[in-house]
């Protein structure tokens, strides 16, 4: 297989290339299989997590009392869970009404803050990828333009097999770096808007738990007053 890869044009525009060029596009090589990697196990993350969410609010649809989703809640592990059960908590103290459902509502919502940073982690790499890239790409490029110049001198010659290294390396780096951008910048719009909409989605929710507390509150809530 690396031999049939090498025989390719790349292969031999790689092999063509100085040490330069060839680090260059192992470290962009690497760089695009940590991208396809975030990218796939975010991806599976995020189909896991939508379908525990919508389990757990399917089975809420027909009675969607408090006390009911706090003891669902526990049957499921996902954000929108671990969320529910932090609210849950704060109902367990003695306080007045109001100032129960804002301290219930404050937990909830940093919960939502530690749970959507959790989805948007490696996020930054692939914006970091997307952004290095194709300058690294642009890097090659003029170190492989600068060495064909520099072996004309050396050589007193613009034959093709003079200025060839330096061109192969130049061409090689500049094609590694685009195809390395591309498909990072295509992880990372998606996975930024399905973290967006998820968002969204937790934010609705927790203002439905609030809209349902003052609604039951204080019949089904285990609160005792403090006078």
């Amino acid at each position: 297989m690396l031999h049939i890869l090498l025989k390719t044009t790349l292969g031999s525009a790689f092999i063509a290339s100085g040490w330069v060029g060839r680090s260059v596009v192992i470290i962009l090589f690497v760089l695009s299989i940590w991208s396809w990697a975030v990218f796939i196990y975010k991806y599976r993350l995020f189909n896991r997590i939508n379908k525990d969410t919508r389990d757990f609010l399917d089975i809420l649809n027909e009675d969607m009392t408090f006390e009911r989703v706090s003891n669902i809640s526990k049957e499921f592990d996902g954000p929108i869970t671990r969320i529910l059960q932090k609210g849950w908590k704060i109902t367990q103290q003695s306080s007045e009404k109001e100032t129960l459902i804002a301290n219930m509502r404050s937990a909830m919502k940093r919960s939502e803050v530690e749970e959507v940073a959790k989805l948007e982690s490696q996020l930054p790499f692939l914006a970091t990828i997307v952004t290095v890239s194709p300058f690294m790409g642009l890097f090659g490029t003029v170190w492989g333009i600068m060495r064909a110049f520099i072996d004309i001198k050396t050589y007193g010659s613009a034959h093709i097999m003079v200025i060839a290294p330096g061109i192969a390396e130049s061409l090689i780096t500049t094609v590694i770096g685009l195809c390395v951008a591309m498909p990072a910048v295509v992880f990372y719009n998606y996975l930024a808007n399905r973290i967006r909409k998820f968002t969204d989605e937790l934010d609705n929710f927790i203002s439905e738990t609030e809209e349902i507390i003052r609604r039951e509150y204080p019949a089904t809530l285990p609160i005792t007053n403090n006078t």
